[in-house]
């Protein structure tokens, strides 16, 4: 038989089964296209898959959903997508309107939340590559450092590499995640307090101070990552979500405090990087913003919600000891690119 015939029974066989839920029909499917048949095929063998889950829910009509009145702000975030902005200004509406996002998006989705003072024209771009222009080199320095950091420093050395970057980036290494809390009140108190940093020392100082912003905005952002295939480790078509409090121990007591999440999209070419790749903004299914002195008035003089709890000192939090002791120090340049292991002041 002629490889033209065998490679067109293949895809005939593989695009007639496809939708098979069955393993190893699956299995057989993966095999052909991990193979070396025509990628004429392979594309038209993806492309009769048909895809049972639904699309994420933007929430639209939330004004419409509570007995308040309810501020709707037209936005389009930077993939496109028209997101409208509700301004909140009872508690009970931003319980409920994280509820919703929640909610609308179950069957398919899990929603998690971050706080910001500002909504940066739309973007939701990772550390790691704000401000850079060739994105395709930063992502391969990046997995060179974050390799030498794993071989070099004893105490990430025993953990899946999957966890270790969203673990170096909540204690202040810029990764290729993006941050995402639990809580409604801890994403609120980040939407409600600015931090201003200095290099010094190698290390960057951070301060934290009230926002001196009209607004808060809560960010809700859903992820396709429900399969838990490692403790705190869930993956997704699209993304990768790791869950910092059961993936880590509790003695990194900042992952705890702060209920914290990271998530990543899934790359399509590591060796073509592109815009599309590290914007997030696709993911957004909702946003509230809260008028600044209204939030802060919730929030109040709470002890749980301050710089000491949110941000325990090395003295409480062992992990944060121990990478303040191993994480190597660099010169200012590359303390502004890749970040340091931060000093947190309030």
């Amino acid at each position: 038989m002629k490889k033209s015939d065998l490679e067109k029974m293949l895809f005939k066989l593989a695009r007639s089964t496809c939708n098979y839920k069955d393993e190893e029909t699956q299995s057989c499917i993966k095999a052909i296209l991990s193979s070396d048949i025509d990628q004429m095929y392979k594309d038209l063998i993806i492309a009769s898959y048909k895809s049972d889950k639904k699309p994420m829910q933007i929430v639209t009509d939330f004004d419409e959903r509570t007995e308040s009145k309810i501020e709707v702000t037209p936005f389009k975030v930077a993939c496109g997508k028209d997101i409208p902005i509700f301004t909140i200004k009872d508690m009970r509406d931003l319980i409920q309107f994280v509820g919703y996002c929640k909610y609308t998006n179950a069957d398919g989705y899990n929603v998690y939340m971050r706080g910001q003072t500002d909504l940066y024209n739309g973007k939701m771009i990772p550390s790691l590559y704000r401000g850079q222009k060739n994105l395709t080199l930063t992502g391969l320095n990046f997995r060179k450092r974050l390799n030498q950091s794993i071989n070099k420093l004893d105490i990430l050395k025993n953990y899946d590499k999957r966890i270790v970057e969203p673990m170096i980036q909540h204690y202040g290494i810029k990764t290729t995640n993006i941050d995402l809390v639990d809580n409604v009140w801890v994403a609120l108190w980040f939407g409600l307090h600015t931090a201003k940093s200095v290099i010094s020392g190698g290390r960057e100082n951070l301060y934290y101070s009230n926002s001196n912003e009209e607004y808060a905005y809560l960010i809700l952002m859903a992820t396709d990552a429900l399969s838990e295939k490692t403790k705190g480790i869930y993956e997704g078509e699209r993304t990768r979500l790791v869950d910092l409090r059961k993936a880590v121990p509790s003695y990194f007591v900042r992952t705890h405090a702060q209920h914290a999440l990271m998530l990543k999209k899934k790359e399509k070419n590591i060796d073509f990087m592109t815009d599309e790749d590290v914007d997030y903004s696709d993911l957004i299914v909702g946003i509230a913003r809260i008028p600044v002195k209204i939030g802060l008035d919730w929030i109040g003089n709470n002890k749980l919600l301050s710089v000491g709890s949110l941000f325990p000192s090395a003295f409480f939090d062992y992990g944060y000891r121990k990478m303040m002791d191993q994480y190597p120090l660099y010169d200012k340049s590359c303390s502004l690119n890749w970040g340091t292991i931060q000093v947190i002041n309030d």
